[in-house]
Formats: C-alpha cells, structure tokens, sequence
C-alpha cells in the first residue's frame, strides 16, 4: 500500500472512531465539521466521505433514540419514603420504583 492510501485509511478510521464513540448531537457536529476539511483538504476522497456521512447519519440515530428512551423514564415522585434513607424521590426499574438515592440510575450517573 502507497503512503498516500495509507494515509487516507489512517484518517479515515480515526474520523470512524471518533464517530462511534460520540453521544450527542455537538460531538457529530464538530465530527461533520471535520469531515469536510478532511475532504476539502484532500485527506479523504468522496467515496470515504459518503461512507464516513452515512455512519453519522446512522449513529445520529442511535444517539437520538437514546436521549428518547431516557426521556421516557422519568424519575418520579412517590407518595411513601424509603425505610433505608428517608428519600421520597423514587424512580421507575422496569417493574418496580425504587429508591432513586439508594439505587441511582446507571445511565444518570456522574463520573468522578
């Protein structure tokens, strides 16, 4: 393989990487952003950029149906308290609420 085609390959498998790992509707912005240059600058050729578009266009999707289904699940307030901490703020589990102190959602959690 050429310098040159090893290049482009390079670029674009990062540019894919950076693609799947995004989780928002701003990280593909910037990506898209960066797209362009990269073919404006000769870095990728128009079959890559149609291919690199057509896998934001896919993970716009995957990302926006997440932020739907953590919109569907709201936390709710329920009328008892929690016997461990006194809470009375509970979150829907699937079949059950639970107390959202005791047992926090996995998908709200900050990192440290």
């Amino acid at each position: 393989m050429n310098p040159i085609s090893m290049a482009r390959l390079s670029a674009v498998k990062a540019l894919s990487v950076r693609v799947g790992k995004a989780l928002n509707w701003s990280e593909l912005e910037k990506i898209c952003a960066d797209v362009n240059a990269a073919f404006l600058a000769d870095e990728i050729s128009e079959k890559e950029l149609e291919a690199l578009c057509g896998y934001v266009v896919q993970r716009a999707r995957a990302v926006s149906d997440r932020s739907q289904s953590l919109a569907e699940t709201p936390y709710v307030t329920a009328g008892p308290s929690c016997d461990c901490c006194g809470s009375t703020v509970f979150r829907d589990s699937g079949s059950q609420a639970v107390c959202s102190v005791c047992h926090p959602d996995p998908l709200h959690r900050r990192a440290a």
